[in-house]
Protein backbone atom coordinates (compact mmCIF):
# COMPACT_ATOMS: atom_id res chain seq x y z
CA UNK A 1 0.00 0.00 0.00
CA UNK A 2 1.06 3.58 -0.82
CA UNK A 3 1.79 5.71 2.27
CA UNK A 4 0.74 9.35 2.04
CA UNK A 5 2.74 11.12 -0.27
CA UNK A 6 4.21 8.18 -2.42
CA UNK A 7 3.27 7.07 -5.79
CA UNK A 8 4.31 4.54 -8.19
CA UNK A 9 4.36 5.11 -12.11
CA UNK A 10 3.94 3.23 -15.39
CA UNK A 11 5.33 4.15 -19.07
CA UNK A 12 4.53 2.61 -22.28
CA UNK A 13 6.80 3.69 -25.00
CA UNK A 14 7.10 2.86 -28.83
CA UNK A 15 9.91 0.26 -29.52
CA UNK A 16 11.89 2.82 -31.81
CA UNK A 17 11.45 5.63 -29.40
CA UNK A 18 13.67 4.58 -26.33
CA UNK A 19 15.10 6.70 -24.91
CA UNK A 20 12.30 9.24 -25.89
CA UNK A 21 9.78 10.62 -24.15
CA UNK A 22 7.15 7.94 -23.66
CA UNK A 23 3.97 8.46 -25.18
CA UNK A 24 1.74 7.40 -22.33
CA UNK A 25 2.94 7.66 -18.84
CA UNK A 26 0.15 6.39 -16.20
CA UNK A 27 0.87 7.56 -12.57
CA UNK A 28 -0.81 7.06 -9.30
CA UNK A 29 0.01 8.85 -6.03
CA UNK A 30 -1.69 8.86 -2.56
CA UNK A 31 -2.53 12.05 -0.94
CA UNK A 32 -4.20 11.12 1.74
CA UNK A 33 -6.61 7.98 3.28
CA UNK A 34 -8.11 6.41 0.12
CA UNK A 35 -7.62 9.55 -1.70
CA UNK A 36 -5.31 8.82 -4.87
CA UNK A 37 -4.37 11.41 -7.81
CA UNK A 38 -3.87 9.45 -11.20
CA UNK A 39 -1.79 11.98 -14.10
CA UNK A 40 -1.88 10.77 -17.66
CA UNK A 41 1.03 12.26 -19.72
CA UNK A 42 0.50 12.14 -23.30
CA UNK A 43 2.27 13.95 -25.67
CA UNK A 44 3.17 16.90 -24.30
CA UNK A 45 0.31 17.53 -22.07
CA UNK A 46 -1.55 16.21 -18.96
CA UNK A 47 -5.04 15.32 -17.98
CA UNK A 48 -5.01 14.98 -13.56
CA UNK A 49 -7.83 13.12 -12.06
CA UNK A 50 -7.79 12.80 -8.31
CA UNK A 51 -10.32 11.36 -5.99
CA UNK A 52 -11.35 7.78 -4.42
CA UNK A 53 -9.43 4.48 -6.96
CA UNK A 54 -13.25 2.94 -7.75
CA UNK A 55 -14.41 6.90 -8.72
CA UNK A 56 -12.28 7.79 -11.13
CA UNK A 57 -14.11 7.75 -14.74
CA UNK A 58 -12.83 6.52 -18.24
CA UNK A 59 -15.32 8.76 -19.65
CA UNK A 60 -14.38 11.32 -17.54
CA UNK A 61 -10.73 11.03 -18.90
CA UNK A 62 -12.00 11.08 -22.67
CA UNK A 63 -13.60 14.36 -22.41
CA UNK A 64 -10.77 15.42 -20.85
CA UNK A 65 -8.14 14.04 -23.74
CA UNK A 66 -10.67 15.79 -26.26
CA UNK A 67 -11.01 19.09 -24.50
CA UNK A 68 -7.49 19.32 -24.45
CA UNK A 69 -6.30 17.66 -28.03
CA UNK A 70 -5.66 21.47 -29.47
CA UNK A 71 -2.84 21.90 -26.78
CA UNK A 72 -1.60 18.35 -26.87
CA UNK A 73 -2.09 16.66 -30.24
CA UNK A 74 -0.61 19.46 -32.87
CA UNK A 75 1.71 17.55 -33.94
CA UNK A 76 1.56 15.53 -37.24
CA UNK A 77 -0.47 12.69 -37.22
CA UNK A 78 -2.00 13.59 -34.19
CA UNK A 79 -5.47 12.54 -35.15
CA UNK A 80 -4.19 9.00 -35.54
CA UNK A 81 -2.59 9.08 -32.02
CA UNK A 82 -5.07 10.52 -30.10
CA UNK A 83 -7.46 7.73 -31.79
CA UNK A 84 -5.12 5.08 -30.36
CA UNK A 85 -4.72 7.12 -26.69
CA UNK A 86 -8.56 6.82 -26.50
CA UNK A 87 -8.43 3.30 -27.49
CA UNK A 88 -6.04 2.45 -24.94
CA UNK A 89 -7.68 4.56 -22.26
CA UNK A 90 -10.60 2.97 -23.15
CA UNK A 91 -9.64 -0.36 -22.69
CA UNK A 92 -6.89 -0.16 -20.29
CA UNK A 93 -8.33 2.61 -17.60
CA UNK A 94 -11.19 0.53 -15.69
CA UNK A 95 -8.54 -2.87 -15.50
CA UNK A 96 -6.05 -0.40 -14.42
CA UNK A 97 -8.81 1.57 -11.64
CA UNK A 98 -10.41 -2.16 -10.69
CA UNK A 99 -6.32 -2.82 -9.94
CA UNK A 100 -6.10 -0.44 -7.98
CA UNK A 101 -8.65 -0.36 -5.85
CA UNK A 102 -8.22 -3.64 -5.23
CA UNK A 103 -4.87 -3.09 -4.10
CA UNK A 104 -5.40 0.17 -1.98
CA UNK A 105 -8.68 -1.77 -0.25
CA UNK A 106 -8.08 -3.65 2.81
CA UNK A 107 -9.29 -6.53 1.52
CA UNK A 108 -6.63 -7.06 -1.11
CA UNK A 109 -4.19 -5.93 1.03
CA UNK A 110 -5.27 -8.89 3.13
CA UNK A 111 -5.39 -11.52 0.21
CA UNK A 112 -2.04 -10.43 -1.25
CA UNK A 113 -0.79 -10.81 2.40
CA UNK A 114 -2.30 -13.94 2.29
CA UNK A 115 -0.45 -15.19 -0.98
CA UNK A 116 2.95 -14.13 0.62
CA UNK A 117 2.32 -15.96 3.60
CA UNK A 118 1.56 -19.08 1.56
CA UNK A 119 4.78 -19.07 -0.12
CA UNK A 120 6.47 -19.64 3.67
CA UNK A 121 6.95 -22.51 5.60
CA UNK A 122 4.97 -22.77 8.95
CA UNK A 123 6.04 -20.90 12.14
CA UNK A 124 5.71 -21.91 15.64
CA UNK A 125 4.42 -20.02 18.45
CA UNK A 126 8.26 -19.69 19.87
CA UNK A 127 9.42 -18.90 16.61
CA UNK A 128 6.94 -15.89 16.33
CA UNK A 129 7.11 -14.55 19.91
CA UNK A 130 11.07 -14.81 18.91
CA UNK A 131 10.03 -12.13 16.21
CA UNK A 132 8.27 -9.57 18.47
CA UNK A 133 7.94 -10.92 22.20
CA UNK A 134 10.44 -8.46 23.56
CA UNK A 135 9.01 -5.57 22.64
CA UNK A 136 5.44 -6.60 23.57
CA UNK A 137 6.37 -7.26 26.83
CA UNK A 138 8.17 -4.06 27.60
CA UNK A 139 4.94 -2.50 26.57
CA UNK A 140 3.48 -4.66 28.68
CA UNK A 141 5.41 -4.28 31.79
CA UNK A 142 5.09 -0.58 31.16
CA UNK A 143 1.57 -1.15 31.85
CA UNK A 144 1.55 -3.25 34.28
CA UNK A 145 3.58 -1.13 36.31
CA UNK A 146 1.44 1.44 36.26
CA UNK A 147 -1.12 -0.15 37.78
CA UNK A 148 1.27 -2.54 40.31
CA UNK A 149 0.91 -5.97 38.65
CA UNK A 150 3.70 -7.89 37.99
CA UNK A 151 4.28 -9.08 34.32
CA UNK A 152 3.06 -11.74 33.12
CA UNK A 153 -0.28 -11.63 35.64
CA UNK A 154 -1.84 -14.42 37.09
CA UNK A 155 -4.46 -14.21 34.35
CA UNK A 156 -6.10 -12.13 31.89
CA UNK A 157 -9.32 -11.10 30.69
CA UNK A 158 -9.83 -9.01 26.92
CA UNK A 159 -13.00 -7.61 27.09
CA UNK A 160 -14.83 -7.06 23.73
CA UNK A 161 -17.68 -3.59 23.02
CA UNK A 162 -18.88 -4.66 19.54
CA UNK A 163 -20.72 -1.61 19.28
CA UNK A 164 -17.69 0.79 20.94
CA UNK A 165 -14.86 -0.72 18.63
CA UNK A 166 -12.86 -1.73 21.28
CA UNK A 167 -10.77 -4.08 22.89
CA UNK A 168 -10.11 -3.50 27.07
CA UNK A 169 -7.62 -5.65 28.38
CA UNK A 170 -7.60 -6.48 32.10
CA UNK A 171 -4.63 -8.16 34.17
CA UNK A 172 -5.68 -10.21 37.85
CA UNK A 173 -3.35 -8.88 40.85
CA UNK A 174 -2.35 -12.09 43.03
CA UNK A 175 -5.18 -10.68 45.22
CA UNK A 176 -7.61 -11.43 42.25
CA UNK A 177 -8.19 -7.68 41.97
CA UNK A 178 -8.61 -6.68 38.01
CA UNK A 179 -6.96 -3.58 36.74
CA UNK A 180 -7.71 -2.15 33.39
CA UNK A 181 -4.14 -2.05 31.43
CA UNK A 182 -4.89 -0.85 27.74
CA UNK A 183 -7.76 -0.13 25.41
CA UNK A 184 -7.12 -1.29 21.99
CA UNK A 185 -9.51 -0.05 19.00
CA UNK A 186 -11.13 -3.07 16.63
CA UNK A 187 -10.56 -2.26 12.61
CA UNK A 188 -13.30 -4.65 11.98
CA UNK A 189 -15.88 -6.87 13.37
CA UNK A 190 -18.49 -7.82 11.31
CA UNK A 191 -22.60 -8.31 12.37
CA UNK A 192 -24.42 -6.43 14.72
CA UNK A 193 -25.65 -6.28 18.15
CA UNK A 194 -26.87 -9.97 19.28
CA UNK A 195 -25.38 -13.34 19.91
CA UNK A 196 -23.90 -15.63 16.83
CA UNK A 197 -26.67 -18.49 16.01
CA UNK A 198 -25.01 -20.56 13.07
CA UNK A 199 -22.33 -20.68 10.46
CA UNK A 200 -22.56 -18.13 7.65
CA UNK A 201 -24.36 -15.38 9.89
CA UNK A 202 -21.38 -12.96 9.99
CA UNK A 203 -21.99 -12.14 13.45
CA UNK A 204 -19.51 -12.15 16.09
CA UNK A 205 -20.41 -14.31 19.16
CA UNK A 206 -21.36 -12.97 22.27
CA UNK A 207 -20.37 -14.76 25.75
CA UNK A 208 -17.60 -15.79 28.02
CA UNK A 209 -15.34 -17.57 26.06
CA UNK A 210 -11.61 -19.58 26.44
CA UNK A 211 -9.22 -19.67 24.22
CA UNK A 212 -8.44 -22.87 22.08
CA UNK A 213 -4.75 -22.01 20.90
CA UNK A 214 -2.61 -19.70 19.62
CA UNK A 215 -2.14 -19.65 15.44
CA UNK A 216 1.04 -18.57 14.47
CA UNK A 217 0.47 -18.58 11.22
CA UNK A 218 -2.54 -17.54 10.64
CA UNK A 219 -3.47 -15.56 7.21
CA UNK A 220 -3.66 -12.68 8.97
CA UNK A 221 -0.77 -12.64 10.40
CA UNK A 222 -1.27 -14.47 13.55
CA UNK A 223 -4.32 -15.14 15.77
CA UNK A 224 -5.75 -16.24 18.90
CA UNK A 225 -8.83 -18.96 18.27
CA UNK A 226 -11.35 -18.41 20.43
CA UNK A 227 -13.17 -20.98 22.47
CA UNK A 228 -16.15 -20.96 20.46
CA UNK A 229 -19.08 -22.79 20.38
CA UNK A 230 -18.85 -22.52 24.34
CA UNK A 231 -21.01 -24.97 26.13
CA UNK A 232 -23.61 -22.46 26.94
CA UNK A 233 -23.72 -22.09 23.39
CA UNK A 234 -24.09 -25.83 22.40
CA UNK A 235 -27.03 -26.27 24.68
CA UNK A 236 -29.03 -23.15 23.64
CA UNK A 237 -28.87 -24.22 19.84
CA UNK A 238 -30.06 -27.69 21.60
CA UNK A 239 -32.86 -26.01 23.18
CA UNK A 240 -33.58 -24.28 20.30
CA UNK A 241 -33.28 -27.22 18.05
CA UNK A 242 -30.42 -25.91 15.77
CA UNK A 243 -28.10 -28.39 16.46
CA UNK A 244 -30.94 -30.56 14.63
CA UNK A 245 -31.13 -27.99 11.15
CA UNK A 246 -28.02 -29.68 9.64
CA UNK A 247 -26.16 -26.49 9.48
CA UNK A 248 -23.12 -25.85 11.95
CA UNK A 249 -23.19 -23.58 15.19
CA UNK A 250 -19.81 -22.36 13.09
CA UNK A 251 -16.11 -22.27 14.07
CA UNK A 252 -12.96 -20.85 14.03
CA UNK A 253 -13.63 -17.53 15.61
CA UNK A 254 -10.09 -15.05 16.12
CA UNK A 255 -9.13 -12.68 16.89
CA UNK A 256 -6.79 -11.79 14.61
CA UNK A 257 -4.41 -9.16 13.02
CA UNK A 258 -5.00 -7.45 9.45
CA UNK A 259 -8.12 -4.94 9.60
CA UNK A 260 -11.03 -7.51 7.14
CA UNK A 261 -13.25 -9.20 9.59
CA UNK A 262 -15.45 -12.31 8.63
CA UNK A 263 -17.04 -13.07 12.11
CA UNK A 264 -13.99 -12.52 13.99
CA UNK A 265 -11.78 -9.10 15.65
CA UNK A 266 -9.29 -7.48 13.56
CA UNK A 267 -7.32 -5.99 15.72
CA UNK A 268 -4.52 -4.90 13.45
CA UNK A 269 -0.95 -6.35 13.21
CA UNK A 270 0.68 -4.90 16.03
CA UNK A 271 -1.69 -5.25 18.59
CA UNK A 272 -2.48 -8.77 17.39
CA UNK A 273 1.58 -9.09 18.59
CA UNK A 274 0.58 -7.96 21.78
CA UNK A 275 -2.27 -9.63 22.57
CA UNK A 276 -0.43 -13.42 21.02
CA UNK A 277 2.40 -12.24 23.95
CA UNK A 278 0.62 -11.64 26.75
CA UNK A 279 -1.26 -14.17 25.79
CA UNK A 280 1.47 -17.03 25.89
CA UNK A 281 2.71 -15.77 28.83
CA UNK A 282 0.07 -15.81 31.04
CA UNK A 283 -0.73 -19.48 29.49
CA UNK A 284 -4.10 -19.56 27.20
CA UNK A 285 -5.91 -21.51 30.37
CA UNK A 286 -5.69 -18.06 32.38
CA UNK A 287 -6.71 -16.20 29.67
CA UNK A 288 -10.72 -15.57 28.80
CA UNK A 289 -12.52 -13.59 26.15
CA UNK A 290 -15.81 -11.35 27.05
CA UNK A 291 -17.39 -10.24 23.66
CA UNK A 292 -20.39 -8.27 24.99
CA UNK A 293 -22.86 -5.99 22.39
CA UNK A 294 -22.06 -2.57 24.12
CA UNK A 295 -21.18 -1.50 27.54
CA UNK A 296 -23.95 -3.12 29.33
CA UNK A 297 -23.02 -1.23 32.54
CA UNK A 298 -24.20 2.17 30.55
CA UNK A 299 -26.76 1.17 28.46
CA UNK A 300 -29.94 -1.87 28.81
CA UNK A 301 -29.12 -4.88 27.00
CA UNK A 302 -30.49 -5.47 23.29
CA UNK A 303 -34.26 -6.66 23.03
CA UNK A 304 -36.26 -7.05 19.87
CA UNK A 305 -37.94 -10.08 18.16
CA UNK A 306 -34.34 -11.09 16.32
CA UNK A 307 -32.68 -12.28 19.61
CA UNK A 308 -33.12 -15.92 20.83
CA UNK A 309 -35.55 -16.28 24.25
CA UNK A 310 -32.35 -16.68 26.10
CA UNK A 311 -30.71 -13.51 24.82
CA UNK A 312 -31.71 -11.82 28.39
CA UNK A 313 -30.29 -14.24 30.17
CA UNK A 314 -27.08 -14.17 28.53
CA UNK A 315 -27.15 -10.37 29.08
CA UNK A 316 -27.33 -11.00 32.35
CA UNK A 317 -24.26 -13.01 33.30
CA UNK A 318 -22.14 -10.83 31.28
CA UNK A 319 -22.97 -7.26 32.66
CA UNK A 320 -22.36 -9.30 36.33
CA UNK A 321 -18.98 -10.16 34.51
CA UNK A 322 -18.53 -6.52 33.44
CA UNK A 323 -19.17 -5.36 36.94
CA UNK A 324 -17.21 -8.29 38.93
CA UNK A 325 -13.96 -6.30 36.27
CA UNK A 326 -14.56 -3.29 36.87
CA UNK A 327 -15.47 -3.64 40.95
CA UNK A 328 -12.85 -1.30 42.67
CA UNK A 329 -10.25 -3.27 44.38
CA UNK A 330 -10.74 -4.09 48.29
Amino acid sequence: MLANGCGTTVELVDADRVGRTPFLRVSANRTSHNMYSVKWCFGGGEIVQRGEPTRFSAHRLQANLSSNQTQTMNSPGSDSIRKLLLYIAAITLPATLLVLAFVFHPTGQNLLQTMRDSTRPPRSVSERLADFGDRCRLRWRTRCDAVGVVYPPPSVTFVALKAERQLDVYAAAPDGSQSLLVRFPILAASGGPGPKLLEGDLQVPEGVYGFESLHPSSRFHIALRVGYPSAFDREMARIDGRDLSGKSLGNDIMIHGGAVSVGCLAMGDLVAEELFTIAADCGLNQARLLVVPWDLETRDAPTGDALPAWASELYSVLRAELQSLRAPAG
